[in-house]
């Protein structure tokens, strides 16, 4: 019987790296950094990337010293390297370094590579550091920054607004990063053709995200026509993305044509000599994720579902209902206006466990006059746990509402952008106050009766954390038994009057109710349930809850006098 042959994955994280191929990974035979092989600048850039991605993450300042030696393992679509250098620390002798390098599935000519953190040897050959055994080796953030398509070359205004100084191109590493594309391009690519690259400009557009950070280079140079020595100007494009949690460096690009650049201002349509996929992204970034329910190609080739029957969303689907007022909640804050949601009439999300919702739905505004035209609304919400309240609401806007090409940021599948707290509300969620905490008017504010009635976002925030605690799948029948019982709201910030708390852009919200829990209770009169909400909002909406039940406190005491009215 035949052996049927090892599947091979990348490795998703340096503590999965291999040292030699007793484990029968598939690594071919050793190459010296002496032997003669054609791409061996290319090999050079990968190494240089894998310690510019430790010094990254590790806040450490290596310089790289020269290759040792690597091996690779191909395969049909793509394939990885496992490269071994020296770098060194100021005044300090070389050590030794092994890094990993996957190649993507993109065409011949496009950069597409995943660097797991490069791990430093010891003496003895081994691993210097010990290896995580709770690491995550797999990171759907990672896939979608990877596989989402690189913007469009962006306007001269654009371009200028981000323009860096030529004294900061070797902070940025930016002939680094054009190295790497111009190699996969060309990967016999010499050293002296790299030296001879003459940056001319170069914009740099951050975009920041949780534990993360993506960087778009926009690199304008020189290149040298080997024919006759001349001068001719080129641009490329390359996306940067580290992802904190799991050490991982994603680096995609590509050379910017004349003719993409002529077919850009002309019609805009995508080129037929792209993939399935970049044309399929690049079809769902014209409508920012909300249109793209025609288009079954689309879907696959992207991971995203459309959910298109409005009768569907009366009775089921209660977190999309909640996601779609949360939108109209943002909305209403930042405008002033008093919006309430009447109907969802579609959404797209991304198929994974912690998605992305793009929802279309209809509002009407309770401040207009009687028989107003109800208006139609776009609302993107970002999930970025499972199972609890963890979301933004990164777009809220009605549909007739553009953006210009000059504004609009790349657009991003999954983890768009979240509020930035300050200080004292990052991190993880406080624990529940003691009643003496509560009494602290200069950081407590305990809601009126009359407050959380006019103010229905309060219960808003209740129904989302318990919805989302049930992981969405929380009836609306369910939600609306719940009961407020108490609201207290705490802010850092000392405001006057007190009750300006509920209209502060970051805020703990502490919420005692009764009527429904998830899991059955048999004397639901001596429990209580206890939500704890953080709210930020700064342009974006983040909201991070979770919910909790617990046996009530008895009054073994009786006493005439008046008690605070606390939680």
């Amino acid at each position: 019987k035949k052996k049927k042959k090892k599947k091979h994955r990348f490795h998703r994280n340096s503590d999965e790296m291999p040292l030699s191929d007793s484990d029968g990974d598939g690594y071919g035979e050793e190459i010296s950094d002496h032997d003669s092989y054609y791409y061996r600048t290319m090999i050079k850039y990968y190494a240089m990337m894998g310690i510019e991605g430790y010094n990254y993450l590790k806040g450490t300042k290596f310089e790289f010293d020269g290759l040792q030696k690597f091996q690779t393992r191909p395969s049909y679509s793509a394939g990885s390297y496992k490269i071994f250098f020296q770098a060194h620390l100021d005044q300090s002798p070389p050590e030794t370094f092994c890094t990993l390098v996957d190649v993507g599935k993109r065409s011949d000519d496009e950069l597409d590579l995943g660097f797991p953190i490069a791990r430093q040897i010891n003496q003895n050959g081994d691993f210097r550091e010990a290896i995580s055994e709770d690491s995550d080796s797999d990171d759907s953030e990672d896939e979608y920054f990877r596989n989402v398509g690189l913007p469009d070359w962006p306007t001269e205004r654009v371009l200028n607004d981000n323009q860096v100084q030529v004294s900061e191109f070797q902070d940025h590493k930016v002939s680094l990063y054009l190295g790497m594309v111009y190699c996969a391009d060309n990967n016999f690519a010499t050293h002296k053709q790299l030296v001879d690259l003459n940056i001319v400009k170069v914009a740099i557009r951050s975009i920041p995200y949780p534990q993360s950070m993506c960087k778009i280079f926009y690199i304008v140079f020189q290149d040298v026509n080997r024919r006759n020595g001349t001068l001719f100007e080129r641009k490329a494009i390359v996306k940067r993305f580290i992802n904190k949690s799991t050490g991982y460096l994603t680096l995609t690009g590509r050379f910017w044509s004349g003719e993409e650049e002529a077919s850009q201002s002309s019609s805009g349509n995508p080129s037929p000599q792209q993939s399935i996929r970049t044309r399929s992204w690049l079809k769902v970034a014209e409508s920012d994720g909300f249109d793209i329910e025609d288009d079954s190609i689309c879907h696959r080739a992207v991971g995203m579902s459309s959910y298109t029957n409005p009768e569907w969303f009366k009775d089921g689907q209660s977190k999309v209902n909640l996601y779609a007022k949360a939108g109209l909640h943002r909305y209403n804050i930042l405008k002033g206006t008093r919006l309430e949601l009447s109907a969802v009439l579609k959404f797209n999300r991304t198929m994974n466990c912690v998605s992305s919702y793009y929802i279309t739905l209809v509002a009407r505004d309770l401040d207009a006059a009687a028989g107003s035209k109800e208006e139609t609304f776009q609302v993107r919400v970002d999930e970025q746990s499972y199972g609890k309240l963890d979301m933004t609401v990164s777009v809220a806007r009605r549909k007739d509402e553009t953006v210009t090409t000059e504004n609009k940021m790349p657009f991003i599948p999954h983890f768009h952008a979240d509020g930035v707290p300050d200080g004292f509300y990052k991190g993880e969620l406080p624990k529940w106050p003691s009643i003496n905490a509560l009494r602290n008017r200069k950081r407590f504010y305990v809601v009126k009766e009359s407050e959380i009635q006019d103010n229905d976002w309060i219960r808003l925030y209740l129904e989302l954390a318990v919805c989302v605690d049930g992981y969405g799948r929380t009836k609306k029948a369910d939600l609306a038994k719940l009961q407020i019982t108490k609201v207290a709201i705490e802010t850092i910030e000392e405001v006057d009057p007190p009750s300006e708390r509920l209209n502060a852009k970051s805020a703990n919200f502490y919420i005692t109710y009764k009527g429904w829990f998830k899991r059955q209770i048999n004397e639901a009169g001596k429990v209580e349930g206890r939500a704890i909400i953080r709210r930020v909002l700064d342009g974006y909406l983040t909201l991070l809850g979770r919910v909790s039940i617990r046996e009530k406190a008895l009054d073994t005491k009786q006493s005439s006098k008046k008690q605070p009215r606390v939680l």
